[in-house]
């Protein structure tokens, strides 16, 4: 995501440009079925305190990327994460198939 997100052309971009060009760097992550299966079996398995606390850390990556992305804005980077998560949840049920208009909802596609 950092990769994406700091190129040569970030000077040019918007804070909201920033987050859309990480967002799209983050959905090519998750297209991969593997990945986005283990991140779902992460998150369930919190109740363990070492997993826990290894998905803290990775969150805490996260937001200092995010929120560097986006001068620090916590607003900014509360509304990515929060769009990335219904990314997330729309490729794990396949919503790109469903053509009926809450998917198109949560799937960002509009009729």
């Amino acid at each position: 995501m950092s990769r994406f997100a700091w190129d040569s052309e970030r000077a040019e971009r918007t804070p909201e440009e920033t987050l859309q060009v990480a967002r799209e760097a983050l959905a090519v992550l998750v297209a991969h079925r593997t990945i986005l299966g283990f991140l779902a079996h992460a998150n369930r398995a919190a109740g363990e305190p070492l997993v826990r606390e290894a998905i803290r850390r990775c969150y805490a990556t996260q937001v200092d990327i995010v929120q560097a992305m986006v001068d620090g804005d916590a607003e900014a980077a509360r509304g990515w994460f929060g769009a990335s998560m219904i990314d997330n949840m729309a490729a794990m049920l396949d919503l790109d198939e469903v053509d009926e208009p809450w998917a198109h909802v949560l799937g960002g596609r509009f009729s």
